[in-house]
Protein backbone atom coordinates (compact mmCIF):
# COMPACT_ATOMS: atom_id res chain seq x y z
CA UNK A 1 0.00 0.00 0.00
CA UNK A 2 2.95 2.65 0.94
CA UNK A 3 5.02 1.59 -1.80
CA UNK A 4 1.85 2.40 -4.07
CA UNK A 5 1.39 5.95 -2.22
CA UNK A 6 4.90 6.77 -2.74
CA UNK A 7 4.92 6.05 -6.34
CA UNK A 8 1.35 7.64 -7.43
CA UNK A 9 2.80 10.37 -5.68
CA UNK A 10 6.07 10.67 -7.84
CA UNK A 11 4.00 11.00 -10.85
CA UNK A 12 1.65 13.11 -8.97
CA UNK A 13 4.10 15.80 -7.98
CA UNK A 14 4.71 17.15 -11.20
CA UNK A 15 1.43 17.34 -12.48
CA UNK A 16 -0.02 19.02 -9.27
CA UNK A 17 2.96 21.14 -9.38
CA UNK A 18 2.37 22.40 -13.33
CA UNK A 19 -1.11 22.73 -12.27
CA UNK A 20 -0.84 25.38 -10.48
CA UNK A 21 1.57 26.77 -12.61
CA UNK A 22 -1.18 26.47 -15.75
CA UNK A 23 -2.95 28.31 -13.72
CA UNK A 24 -1.25 30.95 -12.59
CA UNK A 25 1.88 31.84 -14.43
CA UNK A 26 0.54 29.94 -17.98
CA UNK A 27 1.74 28.02 -20.75
CA UNK A 28 5.26 29.43 -20.88
CA UNK A 29 6.11 29.22 -17.53
CA UNK A 30 4.77 25.66 -17.16
CA UNK A 31 6.88 24.55 -20.29
CA UNK A 32 9.86 26.00 -18.49
CA UNK A 33 9.23 23.58 -15.13
CA UNK A 34 8.58 20.81 -17.47
CA UNK A 35 12.19 21.66 -19.06
CA UNK A 36 13.75 22.26 -15.45
CA UNK A 37 12.49 18.50 -14.66
CA UNK A 38 13.68 17.15 -17.69
CA UNK A 39 17.12 18.23 -17.05
CA UNK A 40 17.64 17.60 -12.99
CA UNK A 41 15.85 14.23 -14.17
CA UNK A 42 18.63 13.47 -16.25
CA UNK A 43 21.42 14.56 -13.67
CA UNK A 44 19.61 12.35 -11.18
CA UNK A 45 20.51 9.33 -12.89
CA UNK A 46 24.60 9.96 -12.18
CA UNK A 47 23.17 10.42 -8.66
CA UNK A 48 20.86 7.11 -8.47
CA UNK A 49 23.23 5.33 -10.89
CA UNK A 50 21.09 2.93 -11.39
CA UNK A 51 22.13 0.90 -8.13
CA UNK A 52 18.64 0.21 -6.73
CA UNK A 53 17.23 -2.73 -8.59
CA UNK A 54 20.57 -4.12 -8.06
CA UNK A 55 20.54 -3.27 -4.34
CA UNK A 56 16.85 -4.73 -4.20
CA UNK A 57 18.21 -7.95 -5.79
CA UNK A 58 21.41 -8.22 -3.86
CA UNK A 59 19.87 -11.22 -1.63
CA UNK A 60 23.43 -13.03 -1.32
CA UNK A 61 24.54 -9.29 0.38
CA UNK A 62 27.64 -9.24 -1.88
CA UNK A 63 28.32 -5.84 -0.77
CA UNK A 64 27.25 -4.06 2.50
CA UNK A 65 25.01 -1.14 3.50
CA UNK A 66 28.00 0.71 4.50
CA UNK A 67 29.17 0.09 0.92
CA UNK A 68 25.87 1.00 -0.77
CA UNK A 69 25.68 4.49 1.06
CA UNK A 70 29.58 5.38 0.31
CA UNK A 71 29.22 4.54 -3.26
CA UNK A 72 25.94 6.96 -3.06
CA UNK A 73 28.19 9.99 -1.42
CA UNK A 74 30.31 9.22 -4.62
CA UNK A 75 27.58 9.25 -7.49
CA UNK A 76 25.55 12.25 -5.35
CA UNK A 77 28.71 14.59 -5.60
CA UNK A 78 29.09 13.59 -9.07
CA UNK A 79 25.79 14.47 -10.15
CA UNK A 80 25.55 18.25 -8.72
CA UNK A 81 29.32 18.63 -10.08
CA UNK A 82 27.95 17.92 -13.38
CA UNK A 83 24.41 19.70 -13.23
CA UNK A 84 26.71 22.61 -12.24
CA UNK A 85 29.33 22.70 -15.02
CA UNK A 86 26.21 22.15 -17.07
CA UNK A 87 24.47 25.34 -16.12
CA UNK A 88 27.37 27.08 -16.07
CA UNK A 89 28.30 26.18 -19.92
CA UNK A 90 24.40 26.88 -20.86
CA UNK A 91 24.34 30.90 -19.45
CA UNK A 92 27.81 31.46 -21.36
CA UNK A 93 26.52 30.42 -24.08
CA UNK A 94 23.04 32.23 -23.81
CA UNK A 95 21.11 29.51 -24.43
CA UNK A 96 18.50 29.48 -22.08
CA UNK A 97 17.09 32.73 -19.21
CA UNK A 98 19.49 32.73 -16.18
CA UNK A 99 15.84 32.04 -14.11
CA UNK A 100 15.43 29.18 -16.04
CA UNK A 101 18.35 27.48 -15.11
CA UNK A 102 18.37 28.60 -11.34
CA UNK A 103 14.49 26.60 -11.31
CA UNK A 104 16.87 23.81 -12.99
CA UNK A 105 19.31 23.55 -10.13
CA UNK A 106 16.49 23.69 -7.88
CA UNK A 107 14.32 20.53 -9.37
CA UNK A 108 17.83 19.19 -9.12
CA UNK A 109 17.81 20.00 -5.19
CA UNK A 110 14.55 18.04 -4.88
CA UNK A 111 16.23 14.98 -7.11
CA UNK A 112 19.02 14.90 -5.00
CA UNK A 113 17.44 14.51 -1.65
CA UNK A 114 15.33 11.05 -3.78
CA UNK A 115 19.18 10.37 -4.48
CA UNK A 116 20.06 9.81 -0.94
CA UNK A 117 16.84 8.58 0.58
CA UNK A 118 17.00 5.92 -2.67
CA UNK A 119 20.26 3.70 -1.28
CA UNK A 120 18.06 3.90 2.20
CA UNK A 121 15.03 3.02 0.53
CA UNK A 122 16.53 -0.05 -1.39
CA UNK A 123 18.48 -0.66 2.14
CA UNK A 124 15.05 -1.29 3.34
CA UNK A 125 13.22 -3.33 0.66
CA UNK A 126 16.42 -5.51 0.49
CA UNK A 127 15.65 -6.28 4.10
CA UNK A 128 12.10 -7.23 3.18
CA UNK A 129 10.81 -3.80 4.80
CA UNK A 130 9.79 -1.59 1.80
CA UNK A 131 6.99 -0.45 3.62
CA UNK A 132 9.05 2.04 5.94
CA UNK A 133 11.27 3.27 3.38
CA UNK A 134 7.94 3.90 1.29
CA UNK A 135 6.10 5.78 4.75
CA UNK A 136 9.38 7.69 4.76
CA UNK A 137 9.36 9.17 1.29
CA UNK A 138 5.50 9.53 1.11
CA UNK A 139 5.53 11.93 3.94
CA UNK A 140 8.63 13.89 2.69
CA UNK A 141 7.63 13.97 -0.92
CA UNK A 142 3.68 14.99 -0.28
CA UNK A 143 4.68 17.38 2.75
CA UNK A 144 7.34 19.47 0.18
CA UNK A 145 5.03 19.40 -2.67
CA UNK A 146 2.31 21.05 -0.71
CA UNK A 147 4.63 23.61 0.57
CA UNK A 148 5.78 24.54 -3.51
CA UNK A 149 1.84 24.32 -4.39
CA UNK A 150 0.87 26.86 -1.47
CA UNK A 151 3.92 29.27 -2.03
CA UNK A 152 3.37 29.55 -5.59
CA UNK A 153 0.30 31.51 -5.39
CA UNK A 154 0.96 33.35 -2.41
CA UNK A 155 4.55 34.39 -3.31
CA UNK A 156 4.07 34.59 -7.37
CA UNK A 157 7.64 33.94 -7.50
CA UNK A 158 8.01 30.29 -9.00
CA UNK A 159 12.13 29.93 -8.04
CA UNK A 160 11.38 31.08 -4.42
CA UNK A 161 8.87 28.87 -4.36
CA UNK A 162 10.50 25.49 -5.13
CA UNK A 163 13.36 26.51 -2.92
CA UNK A 164 11.06 26.24 0.24
CA UNK A 165 10.04 22.89 -1.07
CA UNK A 166 13.75 21.65 -1.50
CA UNK A 167 14.42 22.99 2.14
CA UNK A 168 11.21 20.98 3.61
CA UNK A 169 12.32 18.25 1.82
CA UNK A 170 15.91 18.40 3.50
CA UNK A 171 14.60 19.04 6.69
CA UNK A 172 11.94 16.12 6.84
CA UNK A 173 15.14 13.44 5.43
CA UNK A 174 17.70 14.51 8.18
CA UNK A 175 14.71 14.12 11.17
CA UNK A 176 12.73 11.12 10.20
CA UNK A 177 15.56 9.17 8.88
CA UNK A 178 16.86 8.56 12.13
CA UNK A 179 14.34 7.09 12.96
CA UNK A 180 13.12 5.04 10.45
CA UNK A 181 15.50 1.65 11.61
CA UNK A 182 13.65 -0.80 13.20
CA UNK A 183 16.82 -2.34 14.45
CA UNK A 184 20.66 -1.64 14.87
CA UNK A 185 22.82 -1.69 11.73
CA UNK A 186 24.49 -5.44 12.01
CA UNK A 187 28.56 -5.09 12.02
CA UNK A 188 28.35 -6.65 8.71
CA UNK A 189 26.48 -3.85 7.56
CA UNK A 190 28.48 -1.43 8.75
CA UNK A 191 31.44 -3.01 7.07
CA UNK A 192 33.81 -1.58 4.14
CA UNK A 193 36.40 -3.62 2.63
CA UNK A 194 38.97 -1.93 0.87
CA UNK A 195 38.65 -1.68 -2.82
CA UNK A 196 34.83 -2.52 -2.09
CA UNK A 197 33.38 0.98 -3.55
CA UNK A 198 35.32 0.89 -6.04
CA UNK A 199 34.14 -2.41 -7.39
CA UNK A 200 30.68 -1.68 -6.75
CA UNK A 201 30.70 0.95 -8.78
CA UNK A 202 32.29 -0.80 -11.56
CA UNK A 203 29.33 -3.73 -11.22
CA UNK A 204 26.95 -1.11 -11.63
CA UNK A 205 28.33 0.66 -14.59
CA UNK A 206 26.33 -0.74 -17.02
CA UNK A 207 23.03 -0.10 -15.11
CA UNK A 208 24.46 3.51 -14.74
CA UNK A 209 24.89 4.42 -18.58
CA UNK A 210 21.76 2.12 -19.21
CA UNK A 211 19.93 4.40 -17.00
CA UNK A 212 21.32 7.40 -17.34
CA UNK A 213 20.87 7.17 -21.57
CA UNK A 214 17.24 5.77 -20.83
CA UNK A 215 16.86 9.15 -19.19
CA UNK A 216 17.78 10.82 -22.05
CA UNK A 217 16.03 8.78 -24.32
CA UNK A 218 12.87 9.47 -22.16
CA UNK A 219 13.11 13.15 -22.52
CA UNK A 220 14.85 13.41 -26.00
CA UNK A 221 11.38 14.98 -27.44
CA UNK A 222 11.76 17.81 -24.86
CA UNK A 223 15.41 18.43 -25.86
CA UNK A 224 13.34 18.47 -29.32
CA UNK A 225 10.91 20.38 -28.53
CA UNK A 226 13.36 23.12 -26.99
CA UNK A 227 15.58 23.19 -29.73
CA UNK A 228 12.64 23.39 -32.47
CA UNK A 229 9.77 25.34 -30.83
CA UNK A 230 9.09 27.11 -27.88
CA UNK A 231 8.29 27.01 -24.10
CA UNK A 232 4.38 27.24 -25.11
CA UNK A 233 4.39 24.08 -26.99
CA UNK A 234 6.80 22.47 -24.12
CA UNK A 235 3.93 23.52 -21.86
CA UNK A 236 1.27 21.53 -24.26
CA UNK A 237 3.78 18.56 -24.29
CA UNK A 238 4.60 18.31 -20.90
CA UNK A 239 0.29 18.11 -19.87
CA UNK A 240 -0.16 15.29 -23.20
CA UNK A 241 2.63 12.87 -21.74
CA UNK A 242 0.96 13.19 -18.22
CA UNK A 243 -1.36 9.97 -19.24
CA UNK A 244 1.41 8.02 -20.66
CA UNK A 245 4.03 8.96 -17.79
CA UNK A 246 0.97 7.48 -14.85
CA UNK A 247 0.97 3.94 -17.39
CA UNK A 248 4.42 3.42 -16.97
CA UNK A 249 4.48 4.36 -13.04
CA UNK A 250 1.31 2.16 -12.49
CA UNK A 251 2.89 -0.66 -14.01
CA UNK A 252 6.34 -0.07 -11.93
CA UNK A 253 4.41 0.10 -8.47
CA UNK A 254 2.88 -3.67 -9.75
CA UNK A 255 6.52 -5.32 -10.45
CA UNK A 256 8.80 -3.11 -7.84
CA UNK A 257 7.97 -5.11 -4.67
CA UNK A 258 8.69 -8.66 -5.80
CA UNK A 259 11.90 -7.83 -7.25
CA UNK A 260 13.69 -9.66 -4.22
CA UNK A 261 11.31 -12.27 -4.31
CA UNK A 262 11.75 -13.36 -8.06
CA UNK A 263 15.61 -12.41 -7.73
CA UNK A 264 15.33 -14.97 -5.13
CA UNK A 265 13.76 -17.93 -7.41
CA UNK A 266 16.28 -16.85 -10.24
CA UNK A 267 19.23 -17.72 -7.89
CA UNK A 268 17.94 -20.25 -5.83
CA UNK A 269 16.86 -22.34 -9.41
CA UNK A 270 13.17 -21.67 -9.38
CA UNK A 271 12.77 -21.56 -12.97
CA UNK A 272 9.01 -22.27 -13.37
CA UNK A 273 8.33 -19.79 -10.36
CA UNK A 274 10.32 -17.03 -11.86
CA UNK A 275 8.61 -17.82 -15.50
CA UNK A 276 5.44 -17.94 -14.10
CA UNK A 277 5.73 -14.28 -12.48
CA UNK A 278 7.52 -12.91 -15.29
CA UNK A 279 3.83 -14.26 -17.48
CA UNK A 280 2.04 -12.71 -15.10
CA UNK A 281 3.25 -9.27 -14.60
CA UNK A 282 3.23 -9.01 -18.07
CA UNK A 283 -0.18 -9.81 -18.60
CA UNK A 284 -1.03 -7.27 -15.74
CA UNK A 285 1.16 -4.43 -17.67
CA UNK A 286 -0.35 -5.34 -20.64
CA UNK A 287 -4.24 -4.80 -18.84
CA UNK A 288 -3.37 -1.47 -17.22
CA UNK A 289 -2.37 -0.61 -20.98
CA UNK A 290 -5.58 -1.62 -22.61
CA UNK A 291 -7.33 0.16 -19.82
CA UNK A 292 -5.18 3.27 -19.64
CA UNK A 293 -5.23 3.79 -23.49
CA UNK A 294 -8.94 3.13 -23.68
CA UNK A 295 -9.64 5.72 -20.76
CA UNK A 296 -6.99 8.18 -22.13
CA UNK A 297 -8.40 8.39 -26.06
CA UNK A 298 -12.45 8.98 -23.91
CA UNK A 299 -11.42 11.19 -21.14
CA UNK A 300 -7.94 12.56 -21.72
CA UNK A 301 -8.38 15.77 -23.74
CA UNK A 302 -11.76 16.52 -21.99
CA UNK A 303 -9.74 16.22 -18.39
CA UNK A 304 -6.33 18.36 -20.05
CA UNK A 305 -8.71 21.01 -21.09
CA UNK A 306 -10.20 21.73 -17.56
CA UNK A 307 -7.49 21.16 -15.56
CA UNK A 308 -5.45 23.63 -17.18
CA UNK A 309 -8.16 25.57 -18.94
CA UNK A 310 -6.11 25.73 -22.60
CA UNK A 311 -8.02 23.93 -25.63
CA UNK A 312 -6.59 20.32 -26.54
CA UNK A 313 -9.17 19.28 -29.03
CA UNK A 314 -7.01 19.04 -31.69
CA UNK A 315 -4.19 17.11 -29.93
CA UNK A 316 -6.27 13.60 -30.16
CA UNK A 317 -3.85 12.04 -32.56
CA UNK A 318 -0.83 13.03 -30.30
CA UNK A 319 -2.54 11.91 -27.10
CA UNK A 320 -3.30 8.52 -28.61
CA UNK A 321 0.14 8.13 -30.09
CA UNK A 322 1.91 8.84 -26.20
CA UNK A 323 -0.42 6.59 -24.83
CA UNK A 324 0.62 3.55 -26.73
CA UNK A 325 4.26 5.40 -26.59
CA UNK A 326 3.83 5.04 -22.09
CA UNK A 327 2.50 1.42 -22.48
CA UNK A 328 5.55 0.03 -24.23
CA UNK A 329 7.65 2.29 -21.70
CA UNK A 330 6.17 0.45 -18.77
CA UNK A 331 7.06 -2.84 -20.53
CA UNK A 332 10.33 -1.81 -21.32
CA UNK A 333 11.14 -0.87 -17.86
CA UNK A 334 9.74 -4.43 -16.43
CA UNK A 335 11.95 -6.06 -18.96
CA UNK A 336 15.07 -4.16 -18.32
CA UNK A 337 14.34 -4.99 -14.71
CA UNK A 338 14.16 -9.05 -15.19
CA UNK A 339 17.21 -8.51 -17.05
CA UNK A 340 19.13 -6.73 -13.75
CA UNK A 341 17.40 -9.68 -11.45
CA UNK A 342 19.28 -12.37 -14.15
CA UNK A 343 22.41 -10.54 -14.25
CA UNK A 344 22.42 -9.32 -18.28
CA UNK A 345 22.44 -5.40 -17.02
CA UNK A 346 24.45 -5.41 -19.72
CA UNK A 347 22.31 -5.63 -22.32
CA UNK A 348 20.46 -2.73 -20.86
CA UNK A 349 22.57 -0.63 -22.25
CA UNK A 350 22.95 -1.84 -25.44
CA UNK A 351 18.59 -1.57 -26.00
CA UNK A 352 18.85 2.01 -24.50
CA UNK A 353 22.17 2.80 -27.00
CA UNK A 354 20.43 1.77 -29.92
CA UNK A 355 17.10 4.13 -28.69
CA UNK A 356 19.44 6.97 -27.97
CA UNK A 357 20.60 6.58 -31.75
CA UNK A 358 17.06 7.18 -33.05
CA UNK A 359 16.65 9.89 -30.48
CA UNK A 360 19.78 11.80 -31.90
CA UNK A 361 17.34 12.51 -34.56
CA UNK A 362 14.86 14.21 -32.88
CA UNK A 363 15.07 17.79 -34.31
CA UNK A 364 14.14 16.40 -37.67
CA UNK A 365 10.73 14.26 -36.40
CA UNK A 366 9.74 17.66 -34.69
CA UNK A 367 11.11 20.19 -37.23
CA UNK A 368 8.60 18.28 -40.16
CA UNK A 369 5.96 17.04 -37.50
CA UNK A 370 5.55 19.28 -34.74
CA UNK A 371 4.13 17.69 -31.44
CA UNK A 372 2.83 14.67 -33.62
CA UNK A 373 6.44 14.34 -34.29
CA UNK A 374 7.61 14.60 -31.15
CA UNK A 375 5.25 11.45 -29.87
CA UNK A 376 6.10 9.60 -32.89
CA UNK A 377 9.60 9.84 -32.18
CA UNK A 378 8.45 8.93 -28.19
CA UNK A 379 7.07 5.81 -29.55
CA UNK A 380 9.71 4.86 -32.04
CA UNK A 381 12.25 5.15 -28.52
CA UNK A 382 10.39 2.71 -26.31
CA UNK A 383 9.49 0.62 -28.95
CA UNK A 384 13.24 -0.27 -30.05
CA UNK A 385 13.95 -1.09 -26.04
CA UNK A 386 11.33 -3.47 -25.68
CA UNK A 387 12.50 -5.20 -28.94
CA UNK A 388 15.96 -5.80 -28.06
CA UNK A 389 14.98 -6.67 -24.01
CA UNK A 390 12.38 -9.09 -24.63
CA UNK A 391 14.61 -11.00 -27.36
CA UNK A 392 17.29 -11.25 -24.07
CA UNK A 393 15.22 -12.22 -22.01
CA UNK A 394 13.84 -14.99 -23.72
CA UNK A 395 17.36 -16.26 -24.56
CA UNK A 396 18.64 -15.91 -21.07
CA UNK A 397 15.97 -17.45 -20.00
CA UNK A 398 15.76 -20.55 -22.51
CA UNK A 399 19.58 -21.17 -22.09
CA UNK A 400 19.10 -21.18 -17.85
CA UNK A 401 16.62 -24.06 -18.52
CA UNK A 402 18.89 -25.82 -20.56
CA UNK A 403 21.57 -26.11 -18.48
CA UNK A 404 19.49 -27.12 -15.39
CA UNK A 405 17.74 -29.98 -17.52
Amino acid sequence: MWNTVVGMWFAFQPTMISFVIARTHGAAATGAFAYAVAQAYLFWGIGVYGMRRYQASDVTRRYSFAEYLRSRVVTVALMVVAALGFAGVTYVRGRTSGETLVLVLLVLGLRVVDSVEDVYLGHFQQSGRLDIGSKLSSVRSIASTLVIVAAIPLTHHLVLSVALGVAVSVLILVVLLPHAFVRPLTPQEKGRAPGRVRSLLWACAPLFAATFVSIYVSNAPRYAINAAMDLTAQGYFAWLSMPPFLITLLSTIIFNPVITRMATQWTSGDLAAFRTWVLRLTAAIGAIIVVATAGGMLLGLPALSFITGWDFSAYGTELLVLLLAGGLSAWAGFLATMLTIVRRQAWFTVGVVAAAAVGLTGDLWVRHGGLLGASWLYLALFAVQVVVFGVVLVIVMRKRRAEDV
